[in-house]
């Protein structure tokens, strides 16, 4: 079984395997993507830095994503709808990205949790400034926030071609660009939030 790419946060370290995962190309043919991970599945004692570098979930199917512009995701102060669509991207699962792994449940921030709460630091940073200063968009928290989501574009080097310069786009919502293959998220957040449903079962029984 292949993992996806989907890193924990706090993850240090990588062992020196390649596996490869097959996925289907537009033109039918099957084609292999390079993962750093281990092509077996090794048991890890969760203790220290003895623990996998992804989320252990099955490969998942790719799936298409059309990139458009949209009238969600309000970016004004008074919008109360798109406030509540900036919150649902924390809500996604009730574990808010968080993941309890190994024999004593420890914990781990899956890192697209940890991606998405970045791009809430920057709403709140930008929408109420000095609001919740302890909390949200402090300029510290956002130039945090900025680094890390700078470093995983680095990480991941998407290399997909979008036609067109998008410095010409004219921002008109309903605006349809390329296609683009994703992986399946909602089986992400699907495993994630029966890990977290699994660790509640477990923590009303033994504590």
């Amino acid at each position: 079984m292949a993992y996806p790419s989907f890193c924990f946060a706090a993850a240090t370290g990588l062992d020196n395997d390649v596996w490869y995962v097959p996925y289907n190309s537009p033109e039918g043919t099957t084609q292999y993507s390079s993962c750093v991970g281990s092509a077996s599945q090794p048991e890890y004692s969760y203790i220290g830095n003895d623990y996998p570098m992804h989320f252990p979930i099955a490969a998942m199917e790719p799936v298409a994503m059309s990139l458009h512009e949209t009238a969600h995701f309000s970016m004004e102060v008074n919008d109360m709808i798109g406030n509540d669509e900036w919150s649902s991207i924390r809500n996604a699962t009730t574990g808010l990205g968080r993941v309890r792994l190994g024999p004593e449940h420890r914990l781990f921030i899956v890192s697209y949790f940890h991606e998405m709460h970045c791009l809430l630091e920057l709403q709140h940073g930008m929408l109420y400034p000095g609001t919740y200063p302890e909390v949200w968009g402090t300029p510290e928290k956002v130039r945090y926030c900025i680094n890390y989501l700078r470093q995983m574009f680095l990480c991941s080097a998407s290399d997909m071609l979008e036609k067109g310069d998008f410095l010409a786009s004219t921002f008109e919502a309903g605006t349809v660009g390329d296609d683009l293959v994703c992986q399946d998220w909602p089986v992400l957040l699907g495993e994630m939030q029966q890990n977290y449903d699994e660790y509640l079962d477990w923590y009303r029984e033994w504590n």
